[in-house]
């Protein structure tokens, strides 16, 4: 009878691991249409994984499986040769890592609201990209997320994002503007670096820190303006600058001495005119 009971033990545990397998291949397997996807968070949300057609217009779908897609996955649209435009639905929360990484045809692009994170190499070597708007919500703009977008000109950072990340927009040769909103605390290494076509920056009083080298190269940069005080600033930041570049600060800030502000010839302005 033990015996008998031991044996019936044993098949059940193999037929439930077998099970679990198995639910596990057909999650990772899951496709609907051309998307690759799993589901997490307990079953609540889907992640797109793959996207496994070739065309030139995407509108991504807000639900699969009756679930709403959160995710973009990494690599998930990765090199997608044909890939010009792309519809990111109000559900996404989180754009990781490679995920779009060199689809060099996309040409503009709009963050939703609800994105909280642009992945490291989200949208780099994307170099016809020509806008890009992130909506207000955004925390956090990855390391090298817009690296390289040979053709984007202007950028506008929402109040939301509390951080650009290492060399995010780095090597963005046509980069005439740089607008940060009230929010912006710290910019990392070599954020804006190589962008030598930036010809203006709007800082808002919140930036705390500008990293190393982070505007090295900006050979066209002539204005800089700052709400607040003087952040704190590493290695080199507006290293080649032209030496008749102007900053501007409000009345009576005497915060900008010494050091690297030696570089500016300094004024001040009531009203930033971007």
């Amino acid at each position: 009878m033990k015996k008998t009971r031991r044996i019936l033990s044993l098949i059940l545990a193999v037929v439930m691991m077998c099970s679990v397998f198995a639910g596990v291949l057909t999650a990772s397997a899951a496709t609907s249409g051309p998307y690759s996807y799993e589901l997490i968070n307990n079953g609540k949300e889907v992640k797109i994984t793959a996207y496994n057609e070739n065309k030139a217009i995407v509108s991504i779908p807000s639900r699969i499986a009756g679930k709403p897609v959160t995710v973009i996955g990494a690599y998930a649209f990765s090199g997608i040769g044909r890939l010009q435009n792309v519809y990111l639905p109000l559900s996404v929360k989180t754009i990781e890592d490679h995920a779009f990484y060199q689809c060099n045809r996309i040409t503009g692009l709009t963050i939703p609201a609800n994105v909280d994170v642009i992945g490291d190499y989200a949208f780099a070597g994307c170099n016809r990209l020509e806008w890009v708007t992130i909506m207000n919500g955004t925390e956090r703009i990855g390391d090298h997320a817009f690296a390289e977008c040979d053709r984007l000109q202007k950028i506008r950072i929402p109040g939301s994002v509390r951080q650009i990340g290492s060399y995010a927009f780095y090597g963005c040769g046509r980069l005439e503007t740089v607008s940060m909103k009230k929010g912006v605390q710290e910019i990392g290494d070599y954020a804006f670096a190589a962008c030598n076509r930036i010809e203006k920056v709007h800082f808002p009083k919140t930036v705390t820190r500008i990293g190393d080298r982070a505007f090295w190269g900006d050979v066209r940069l002539m204005k800089v303006y700052f709400d607040g005080n003087a952040p704190e600033l590493g290695d080199s930041v507006f290293l080649m600058i032209e030496n008749n570049a102007k900053l501007y600060h409000k009345s009576g800030n005497n915060t900008f001495q010494g050091g690297q502000w030696e570089r500016f010839q300094q004024k001040t302005f009531l009203i930033c005119p971007f």
